[in-house]
């Protein structure tokens, strides 16, 4: 081949590829979340049916764990359903006319939505618009009717002229002024201007148009409420699992005395869930009252969840699960409370409490060395501590006779181990008081909810260091008012409750007041008062906050126990 061919070869081939089509990328539409406290990616995922591989795909500068506060991008889902982050200047109504939907589609879809929370950085679900004309919005400026003002016809006017000046047409001014005979007028007559088509009301508050959206609140004359737990009353033996379902049941009875001492009217239906498949829930939601009920407690077992939560959403049925902290439960079920929070959320508000708590305080943590180590704990502290800008020290219990050597003087030294096992805890103990020259320092420890187990036994180590521990139930066995409950519970069941963390009868003695209580002081408008619930837990504090828009509410509280050095315990809730 020639010079010239091998040019003329070499020329088509390279006009060939530069009209190769190359492959398009693939152009995701995505959405930005703001993390929350207690939130993982694996949650973010299931919040929004996406794969935590696609969200890594989107956000090729994330780690592999997130943090509060963090902005990452979500990609759309193909199923249809649409989330969309609220802007900076947006409103209700300016997202409805974007969407071609009404707000009460909107408010419909986004439950958790509200005046007080309809704010920039939050992600809305946009569903998907309804065949029904939408110039109803309750949410679109609406053209002022009236007059505008009160005009004087100057000589040679006409209504023509008049209808020019004020951009009317001559109908306009005619219908709003019905006693003028053809189009005679006068000089020093008096005409009704009206509004023209582009006067229109001022666009409507958010607050206003939520307000408008109020659903009709129902009161309950009786609460009816049923009860799903797996008593597994045909066996012989009952089970450590069955006792404390009891206990639960038999709290709740208590409650139920309590309240309808109060005036309370409550109606009880009992089922067991028995430890079968999904057939023995599915006969249960069959029963002809389930439709009828207010409120369903249970079920326990995780894989009964979904068709209880579907159940109870489709009749509009209040839905609180005490024992599961699955991620899951609350997701797209707005009627659901979560009591047992995942352990994510305890865990992150345990960091941001801790770090608020003790601002200058030098952090010591100390690793045990034991099987028990709780290393994703530690790991999460010592990074939400990075990301608030906190130093902290590390040493090793091996080598904890160089304790003065991290210590501080003039400053708390917060010990935080590694473990919460009640060995570990008296193995640190013990070696804290074999060692010399800690008198001058402050110190103090930081634990974990194990430690209420053993306090009793302990309670002179917890006060010499002044130990406290993060807590989401916690029960003051001195308090007069755990000493009625036992006592009560004793008179009315014969025996004292299960030996268990938590205490199972008081655990229903909580629900049971709590819920039943805002059921009937609220009725269908507890969930968005739920907050307003006036009732002092025996063990498990509530604080339910709705995981984002459209979701169901998760029990956010953390208590605190605190031992002071003269023995003393103070219990705060966060």
């Amino acid at each position: 081949m020639n010079i010239g061919s091998l040019r003329k070869s070499l020329l088509a081939a390279f006009v060939m590829l530069a009209f190769t089509q190359m492959p398009a990328q693939n152009v995701v539409s995505s959405f930005v979340h703001e993390v929350k406290v207690g939130e993982t990616l694996y949650g973010i995922s299931q919040m929004y049916g996406v794969t935590i591989d696609s969200i890594k795909e989107l956000n090729p500068n994330m780690g592999e764990t997130i943090m509060t506060g963090q902005k990452i991008k979500i990609p759309q889902t193909s199923d249809g359903k649409v989330h969309h982050t609220i802007h900076a200047g947006e409103t209700l109504y300016s997202i409805t006319k974007k969407y071609g939907i009404t707000a009460q589609e909107l408010c419909d879809a986004n439950p958790g939505l509200s005046a007080s929370n309809f704010r920039a950085g939050e992600v809305i679900v946009i569903p998907e618009p309804t065949n029904a004309p939408h110039t109803e919005n309750i949410a679109a400026p609406k053209q002022k009717t009236g007059c505008k003002l009160m005009y004087c016809v100057q000589k040679k006017e006409t209504v023509y002229s008049i209808a020019q000046k004020f951009g009317l047409t001559e109908a306009d001014l005619l219908a709003a002024n019905p006693n003028v005979k053809g189009t005679k007028i006068k000089k020093g007559q008096y005409l009704c201007i009206p509004y023209s088509a582009s006067d229109t009301e001022p666009e409507p508050k958010p607050e206003e148009v939520f307000k408008q959206l109020e659903p009709e609140v129902k009161m309950f004359k009786s609460v009816k409420v049923a009860l799903i737990l797996p008593f597994n009353l045909g066996v012989e033996k009952m089970s450590s699992e069955s006792l404390k379902m009891l206990d639960f049941y038999e709290g709740f009875l208590l409650a139920v005395d309590s309240l309808k001492t109060c005036g309370m009217s409550v109606d009880l239906y009992v089922y067991d869930e028995k430890g079968g498949s999904a057939s023995s829930i599915n006969e249960i939601l069959s029963q002809p009252m389930m439709k009828y009920v207010n409120m369903i407690v249970g079920p326990v077992k995780a894989e009964h969840i979904p068709a209880v939560s579907d159940f109870a959403e489709n009749n509009g049925i209040c839905l609180v699960v005490p024992f599961s902290a699955k991620d899951f439960v609350a997701n797209d079920a707005e009627h659901t409370f979560q009591i047992n929070a995942p352990q994510t959320y305890i865990y992150n508000k345990v960091y941001s409490v801790f770090a608020d708590k003790h601002p200058n305080a030098n952090l010591i943590f100390v690793g045990m060395n034991d099987k028990n180590d709780k290393a994703d704990y530690v790991v999460g502290f010592k990074k939400a501590l990075e990301a608030k800008g906190k130093s902290y020290k590390r040493i090793s219990f091996t080598d904890i006779d160089n304790l003065s050597g991290v210590l501080q003087s003039g400053k708390e030294n917060i010990l935080i181990p590694s473990s919460g096992t009640q060995n570990t805890f008296e193995l640190l103990v013990n070696k804290l008081n074999t060692l010399e020259n800690l008198s001058s320092y402050n110190i103090s420890m930081f634990g974990y909810p194990e430690w209420q187990a053993f306090s009793a036994k302990n309670k002179k180590s917890l006060a010499k260091y002044r130990c406290s521990f993060f807590a989401s139930f916690y029960n003051d066995a001195t308090s007069s008012r755990t000493a009625q409950f036992e006592r009560k519970f004793k008179k009315w069941f014969n025996r004292n409750q299960y030996n268990s963390y938590p205490k199972y009868g008081m655990l229903g003695y909580d629900v049971a007041a709590f819920f039943i209580k805002g059921m009937n002081d609220y009725g269908t408008s507890f969930p968005s008062n739920n907050k307003n619930v006036k009732y002092k837990s025996l063990q498990n504090p509530f604080d339910f906050e709705r995981k984002n828009n459209w979701s169901g509410f998760v029990n956010n509280s953390v208590m605190f126990i605190n031992y002071s050095s003269n023995g003393s315990v103070d219990i705060l809730s966060f």
